[in-house]
């Protein structure tokens, strides 16, 4: 059962757990809806703790990634983007069941990182 919008805190906001940021990636496709309704103007409201979270998770994302290499974002898009099962991963990837574990926990980690760096600015959302 979901909370609402008034019910959330700030401490809801940032959970540091790999399960927590592994939904987040697995969200990645609705924060870019979010986004792209803000840069149309489309009346999107950030003003809700949902909205913010949300942007802030797509940024430290964005911020990963870009700090990973390509093997990382190729396991991004096909396990979180397009939700292929880890064998198949393996497969497109042309890697091991434990090299995707371990590229798949080091992304984790780096947005896990970012997502430390970026928290003071997820509080002064304009």
């Amino acid at each position: 059962m979901s909370q609402p919008a008034e019910e959330f805190s700030q401490e809801m906001l940032f959970d540091p757990s790999e399960k927590w940021i592994a939904q987040q990636l697995f969200s990645f496709k609705r924060m870019e809806k979010l986004a792209e309704g803000l840069n149309r103007n489309a009346g999107v409201d950030i003003d809700t703790p949902h909205a913010q979270q949300l942007l802030y998770c797509r940024q430290a994302i964005l911020d990963a990634l870009s700090m990973l290499e390509d093997v990382h974002r190729e396991l991004f898009q096909l396990f979180y983007i397009k939700r292929l099962p880890w064998q198949c991963v393996c497969i497109e990837a042309h890697c091991s069941r434990a090299t995707f574990y371990k590229r798949k926990t080091e992304l984790l980690h780096e947005v896990h990182h970012c997502m430390e760096m970026l928290e003071p600015r997820l509080w002064k959302i304009a």
